[in-house]
């Protein structure tokens, strides 16, 4: 009887050891299952946490996002041509803790008729929009209507509308386009098909983040144009974080020489660089006369990426004598295929209105995929330049 007891108890033990058994490859198949899935490979890392947010709140956003689309569904349906599109400018609002972009668009039309029929589409169109939507519509001459839209009490869009023989609007034969890929650092993958694009880039580089160092090299042996994309203080510092890096209004000239000088250690060959975030730093015109300061002694060129209306950054380098240029376009704020159609609509129209124009983007897939798309057309009908060429 113990003998029989026993091998009951040791043929207990061997099933018991076998589920442990296979209970243990089955987790680690669920693992390597989940880690196959991620949604990034060994040659990316998931985007930093420190992201300044330019977008305004979401009914903001999507009631402008609604005008955007009853303007465009307009045009398309009317059959505007391109070059009588000009957007005149895309300007940075802030109030009440809201931020956003005021579009001023001119549009041309071929006789009176066309102009009466238009202004009256664009109109109805506006009014399905309901009480959210409204516009003030003024007659500036006879061949000049303007449209002063505004949706829950913010300001959004200008629209002129004249009639060509009435008012000419100048045209540039081949604009010069800068598009700038900021933010690089956080993806090996999506930076590597970015410099693989056979259009002059200018890749800005965050000096601390995992790839860095490779995404410098392969841009370097591209012969890529390269940027530090410096980090500087945002407004809700600390709550909102630039990263490593960062200049703040509370360092002296000697820790931001200091930290300059090891960012761009960092990103050798940057031949200039522009901020990431500093909403409240680039407002502070001590603050960047020290930064300037330092570019105009290694010889380098600095772009306003303007996170903020407030800006005091171009006009310093200005009056400093560095080379300097300010950001037009946003490209993917809103990562959506529409919004991002939108946006590079609006560059080539400020282009084509006065003459260059410069863009900013992100590695994300979406954008890579519009650039993409946006290639024939960009190599057709405008002049793409790194923006070293733009600055001045």
């Amino acid at each position: 009887m113990p003998k029989r007891k026993k091998q009951r108890s040791a043929s207990r033990g061997r099933p018991k050891g076998v589920l442990l058994f296979l209970g243990l490859i089955l987790c680690l198949g669920l693992i390597a299952g989940l880690l196959h899935n991620l949604p990034f490979t060994p040659e990316e890392s998931l985007r930093p946490a420190y992201e300044e947010n330019f977008s305004v709140d979401s009914k903001l956003r999507r009631e402008i996002t609604r005008i955007d689309d009853a303007i465009y569904d307009v045009l398309y349906e009317v059959g505007i041509p391109e070059k009588d599109l000009a957007f005149l400018s895309v300007k940075s609002m802030h109030e009440n803790g809201h931020q956003w972009d005021y579009t001023d668009l001119r549009i041309r039309v071929p006789d009176r008729r066309g102009l009466w029929m238009l202004k009256e589409k664009i109109g109805e169109r506006l009014d399905r929009l309901g009480p959210s939507v409204q516009y003030r519509l003024d007659q500036a001459s006879a061949c000049k209507w303007i449209f002063n839209i505004q949706t829950i009490g913010f300001p959004s869009h200008k629209v002129r509308l004249i009639y060509r023989a009435g008012e000419k609007v100048p045209t540039h034969k081949l604009p010069r386009i800068a598009l700038i890929i900021d933010d690089l650092g956080y993806d090996k993958t999506i930076g590597r098909q970015l410099i693989e694009l056979e259009i002059p880039l200018t890749l800005s580089v965050l000096p601390v983040a995992p790839f860095t160092r490779s995404i410098v090299n392969e841009a370097r042996e591209r012969g890529r144009e390269l940027m530090l994309h410096l980090p500087m203080e945002p407004r809700h510092y600390p709550d909102l974080n630039p990263g490593p890096g960062a200049l703040l209004t509370s360092m002296d000239a000697g820790e931001i020489k200091k930290i300059m000088d090891a960012d761009f250690q960092r990103v050798p060959g940057a031949k200039g660089f522009n901020n990431h975030m500093g909403s409240l730093f680039t407002e502070r015109w001590d603050k960047m006369r020290i930064v300037l300061s330092e570019a105009k002694r290694r010889g380098l060129f600095f772009v306003d990426s303007r996170t903020t209306n407030k800006t005091v950054a171009l006009r310093t380098a200005r009056e400093m004598g560095v080379p300097a240029a300010r950001r037009n376009v946003f490209l993917d704020n809103d990562a959506s295929p529409t919004a991002i159609k939108f946006q590079m609509e609006r560059l080539l129209g400020i282009a084509r209105q006065k003459g260059a124009a410069v863009g900013i983007g992100h590695p994300n897939r979406e954008t890579l995929r519009a650039l993409k798309e946006y290639l024939p057309k960009l190599k057709r009908d405008f002049t793409l330049v790194p923006v070293s060429d733009l600055v001045d």
